[in-house]
């Protein structure tokens, strides 16, 4: 058998795990920097679109504010002359009803009291005896409240009795008031 004697030097080989190991580290370091620099470009520009929607959202609702700054100052305008409006036709009408009541005579009653918006009051009323109805019926006339006065109904019941089997009528009156208005107003005023 042949034996083989080689007296040159083994040649030690190249450990190759250090600079693989810093190889890959190397490579994981760029791939994780350019990895970081896209992400940090996405919110960049992510971050710049956000703030232009703000600022389009900011200016949107400065428009809106003035606008409604312009609908609310012409809507008081409205609502102003719109309360004016109802302030000249509507009366106090315990005021009126205080003055047609003061009108009757001591036995006199309303028994129905109706108010129509143009100033016209109808008043159904009972009294004892018919000259209530004609007294009644002057006073109206001469109240400055009253502009005019229709008599449009006047009954006669007979639900009392006296012992001696006396019966004595009582008169039912409709009456029509055109009202003033503003001498109803004036009667606020003055007291």
């Amino acid at each position: 058998m042949l034996v083989e004697i080689n007296l040159l030097p083994e040649k030690q080989k190249r450990d190759i795990t250090y600079p693989l190991i810093s190889f890959i580290v190397l490579i994981l370091v760029a791939v994780g920097t350019t990895a970081l620099y896209f992400y940090q470009s996405s919110v960049k520009e992510e971050t710049t679109q956000l703030r232009e929607e703000i600022y389009a959202v900011q200016l949107e609702s400065v428009q809106l504010t003035e606008q409604l700054q312009v609908k609310d100052d012409t809507g008081y305008a409205e609502y102003a002359q719109a309360v004016t409006v109802l302030e000249d036709k509507v009366i106090p009408t315990s005021l009126l009803v205080d003055e047609l009541v003061s009108l009757l005579p001591e036995r006199g009653f309303f028994l129905n009291f109706e108010y129509e918006l143009p100033g016209e009051v109808k008043v159904e009323a009972s009294f004892d005896q018919i000259e209530e109805v004609a007294a009644y019926y002057d006073a109206l006339e001469t109240s400055p409240v009253v502009s005019s006065v229709t008599l449009s109904v006047v009954d006669s019941s007979h639900a009392a009795s006296l012992s001696n089997e006396q019966v004595l009528p009582r008169y039912f009156a409709s009456f029509i008031i055109d009202i003033q208005t503003s001498e109803v107003r004036n009667l606020g005023e003055s007291q």
